[in-house]
């Protein structure tokens, strides 16, 4: 992600670049919705089973409101622990780096009131 976000759309790379991370993004989600060979569920549909409606709601709340501190863009030199050093480097790049890199390039992250929960 982070090679094919640097790369110009006018670019000869690009199409193959994007090509490999959709065919990988695919494999991933299909992973999680599906499961592997020799099993019925992915887990999206193990844990679905598990939450309440009222947990989902409450992760998905929680989700909404981790998009406004972590990074927008790819950044695979950051840690990536989960732990406090990587929320504060979130944070520092999210808002000085990710930003300007956003609005130089005419990208943007897509608005709360799209995503699929809120409807």
């Amino acid at each position: 992600m982070y090679s094919l976000d640097y790369t110009k759309l006018s670019s000869p790379e690009f199409g193959p670049k994007f090509k490999s991370a959709m065919k990988h993004f695919i494999e991933h989600s299909d992973h999680e919705e599906r499961g592997t060979a020799g099993h019925d569920k992915g887990s999206l549909h193990a844990l679905a089973q598990k939450l309440s409606v009222e947990d989902n709601h409450k992760l998905a709340e929680e989700f909404v409101a981790a998009r406004k501190v972590v990074p927008t863009r790819p950044h695979p030199l950051a840690p990536q622990s989960g732990g406090l050093l990587q929320k504060i480097l979130g944070m520092g790049t999210k808002i000085p780096h990710d930003k300007v890199v956003e609005t130089l390039q005419g990208k943007t992250f897509i608005p709360v009131e799209e995503l699929k929960f809120r409807e």
